[in-house]
């Protein structure tokens, strides 16, 4: 798994990946699920959210806690180098009452052995080594506590965008080479070049074929953003140091390959049933027991896979 791509793009201040609504935090059905899970745990429960990122599944705990007066003691730990609070707008106030442990990846777990009444993940538990993760799972979770995870499946609608999107993000990268595209027009316009026109007509082309694919994919997140980065940067070339443009031309195109390995990581790790299967099976063997898997949607569309395990009194 890519973790630095991942790090940058959680120190955006991004909540959530999608789906998700337009505060940037799940919603729907994928919310009610957790807030339904949430409710069956009794007052003081302590949780745990491995591969939290940027905490969505503790901040839908803790407005359950908060509206039940469940006092949860709520805790997200992730691989990456997280630090919500500091990057999520209003951070400090938003995630009051969560502790965050970056750098703690679920294979390795630095809690004592049954901590938490819960242990969560959404679109976590699929990424990494998964005997080790459960392992641990099962091992800081208390007896009679529950485990409740969504993981990626490879026919939801976040698969199909993600396949789509890296094929047109690898397009303009690698085909129309838009962004070198751009900073030769900016070089030539700068120092006055006679190949001007020619530049700007280069560019002018790659435009054109992507309004033309976004005429045809109106709902691609990749088209959109890019063609209105190259627009704001031709903007910004009017007011701003060649410097400075270069330097955002290379940002934007630097973004959209980080996104590409986001993508390619999330495709790789999408369950198809037999994944589930085998995860199911680790699950038993770590000595959990294992509820029938049920498949998450979101407004309608498949997203997921929910797993529910529970860790015996004898366990």
């Amino acid at each position: 798994m890519s973790s630095d791509h991942w790090d940058q793009f959680l120190q955006t201040g991004t909540i959530a990946s999608c789906p998700t609504n337009a505060d940037g935090t799940y919603d729907l059905e994928l919310e009610q699920g957790w807030r339904t899970f949430f409710a069956t745990l009794d007052q003081g429960a302590v949780i745990l959210d491995v591969g939290t990122g940027n905490g969505p599944i503790p901040l839908i705990a803790k407005n359950v806690s908060e509206s039940d007066d469940l006092k949860f003691r709520l805790h997200g730990a992730d691989r990456g180098v997280i630090d919500p609070p500091r990057y999520v707008p209003g951070g400090v106030e938003r995630y009051s009452g969560i502790t965050f442990h970056p750098r703690m990846p679920t294979e390795k777990l630095a809690f004592s052995s049954e901590l938490f009444d819960a242990v969560t993940g959404q679109f976590a538990l699929e990424y990494g080594d998964p005997t080790r993760s459960i392992a641990e799972v099962a091992r800081v979770l208390k007896p009679s506590g529950a485990a409740r995870f969504v993981v990626h499946h490879e026919r939801s609608i976040v698969v199909e965008t993600a396949r789509q999107s890296t094929t047109h993000a690898e397009w303009i990268l690698e085909e129309l080479e838009v962004f070198e595209k751009l900073e030769r027009f900016v070089h030539m316009e700068r120092i006055k070049s006679a190949a001007v026109e020619r530049a700007f007509a280069k560019l002018e082309e790659a435009g054109r074929a992507m309004t033309g694919e976004l005429r045809r994919v109106p709902e691609s997140h990749v088209l959109n953003v890019t063609v209105a980065a190259v627009q704001n940067l031709l903007d910004l070339r009017r007011r701003a140091s060649p410097q400075f443009v270069g330097a955002e031309i290379d940002a934007k195109r630097r973004a959209l390959r980080a996104a590409v390995v986001r993508m390619q990581d999330l495709l790789a790790h999408a369950c198809s049933p037999e994944k589930v299967a085998t995860l199911e099976s680790i699950a038993s063997q770590a000595g959990l027991t294992v509820a029938p898997r049920e498949e998450q949607r979101h407004d309608g569309n498949l997203v997921g896979w929910i797993l529910l395990w529970k860790k015996p009194i004898s366990c």
